[in-house]
């Protein structure tokens, strides 16, 4: 993409006055890179420290952190919000979010 003339010339003239400024150069035109594989196909050693199907135990076994609430920018509503403190999945893997109370 050609830079305008009015940027280019106005470089040129701080080269001109300016110590320490670089002439204004185009920059040469550069193509897409090339597609390629990436590092998280399954059965790769990426793949093995975690994801995998992610379907919930029980809903009844979310526990969440005591409900906070938030007002709006404007203070015309107040969301009330129970924070999720943690979920099992059928894998065994847990999800425990950070507490947000902790959270600045």
């Amino acid at each position: 993409m050609p830079i305008p003339s009015l940027i280019k010339d106005a470089v040129n003239r701080l080269v001109e006055t300016e110590p320490g400024w670089k002439p204004f150069v185009n920059p040469a035109a550069r193509g897409g890179k090339d597609a390629a594989i990436g590092k998280g196909l399954p059965g790769s050693a990426a793949a093995k420290n975690g994801g995998g199907d992610l379907i919930e135990q029980d809903i009844a076994l979310r526990e969440s952190h005591t409900t906070i609430e938030v007002p709006t920018s404007d203070g015309r509503f107040t969301l009330r919000i129970n924070p999720l403190k943690s979920m099992s999945f059928t894998n065994g893997q847990k999800l425990k979010p950070a507490d947000p109370s902790a959270v600045p």
